[in-house]
């Protein structure tokens, strides 16, 4: 997004027109507010902080770049502008400017053209424009596919078992067999023996 406060009307390049909003995709991201001769601090201050905080409100930069032209101060030869500098910003020259560290720029008495309801009538446009961005930009959401998601780490009570993605615990492992008493093995030497046993029996008997 670009928002500009320029001089408009006869004026080189002759482009920052309030109908200027960018095309396309970009349509509404350009902000112009077209300003005409004499603007002084008052005028510029009651339109640059309400139309920023709706900029910063709506399009949520995250990284500004500030232009500043020295041709909006009072007396610049090619500027048309009545502007002041009441601070003067710490810079590597600002010992130059001692002792009262100040660039003794004032206003002159040149007339304001930009009224109030001019201004505002202005302001007014461009906050209707700034209300038909869709959204600030931002990353969408997206889903994360199946082959991201990973299958836990086993535990150390049990290494063998795993959480599948269904939620349930299954174990791999088949369950050990139930131990199994062998049968005795049966020979032709023990069922001659025990043929003898009963006959034995038999004659104790008779």
């Amino acid at each position: 997004m670009t928002v500009s406060f320029h001089k408009y009307g006869e004026y080189f390049p002759g482009t920052g027109d309030l109908k200027d909003v960018g095309a396309e995709k970009g349509k509404y991201y350009a902000v112009n507010f077209p300003l005409r001769d004499g603007v002084d601090d008052e005028s510029y201050e009651m339109i640059f902080k309400p139309v920023m905080a709706k900029v910063m409100e709506v399009y949520r930069p995250s990284a500004v770049v500030l232009q500043c032209g020295a041709d909006s101060l009072a007396g610049d030869r090619l500027g048309c502008f009545n502007l002041s500098l009441k601070e003067l910003p710490y810079n590597d020259y600002f010992e130059y400017y001692g002792p009262d560290f100040k660039l003794h720029i004032s206003p002159t008495n040149m007339t304001n053209q930009n009224t109030p309801e001019y201004l505002n009538k202005i302001k007014a446009r461009l906050f209707e424009n700034l209300r038909l961005i869709p959204h600030a930009p931002s990353v969408p959401m997206q889903s994360i596919p199946e082959d991201m998601i990973q299958d836990p780490e086993p535990t150390e009570d049990d290494p063998d078992e795993r959480i599948p993605r269904g939620g349930s615990i299954q174990s791999p492992v088949p369950p050990e067999p139930s131990p199994i008493t062998p049968s005795p093995l049966v020979t032709p030497h023990s069922q001659e023996s025990k043929a003898e046993t009963a006959q034995e029996k038999t004659g104790e008997t008779q």
